[in-house]
């Protein structure tokens, strides 16, 4: 028999070896597909808000030392999410344009994003930015601290290849 505290260290173990342990099901039942290369987590499949499900894989994955990159796609839409927490960098496809965010150590991308309207969720910094200019300073710092270039992210949501 296994102590509470027992039980408790061995799902954080089970966390640690897979970071989707416990959302798994939900998405194996669900029929989407997530992989990950390289540092980048992408999830596929027919939802119909990517953002809520980018952020609620970001929140999985992502830890205080530990960023999440996740890019959700769903047809003709898709989102990426950069969690450097604090910091959270969107760009979602519709709509083309960098957004960044503050998101306060008493909440995560998966209750930030929890409605579907992005341009309510608190925290924004400054104004959303086309992704045809040169990348902001702040998605720049926020995205290449992850190790990857902003410009090659934005390419891979707009439907090109090569990320690093």
């Amino acid at each position: 028999m296994v102590s509470p505290g027992g039980l408790r260290r061995l799902i954080e173990l089970a966390a640690d070896d897979d970071p989707l342990a416990e959302l798994r099901a939900e998405i194996d039942a669900a029929g989407w597909e997530v992989t990950e290369e390289g540092g980048l987590w992408e999830i596929t499949g027919s939802f119909s808000n990517p953002t809520l499900v980018a952020a609620r894989l970001a929140t999985k994955i992502g830890k205080p030392g530990k960023p999440a990159v996740v890019l959700a796609r769903a047809e003709t839409k898709q989102t990426l999410i950069v969690w450097r927490s604090p910091e959270l960098v969107l760009l979602s496809d519709p709509g083309r344009t960098w957004r960044v965010y503050h998101i306060a150590a008493s909440f995560s991308p998966d209750s930030r994003f929890a409605s579907a309207d992005i341009g309510s969720v608190p925290g924004l910094i400054g104004k959303p930015q086309s992704v045809y200019l040169a990348p902001p300073a702040e998605v720049h710092r926020v995205i290449s601290g992850c190790g990857f270039d902003p410009v090659a992210l934005r390419d891979l949501v707009l439907g090109r290849r090569n990320a690093r």
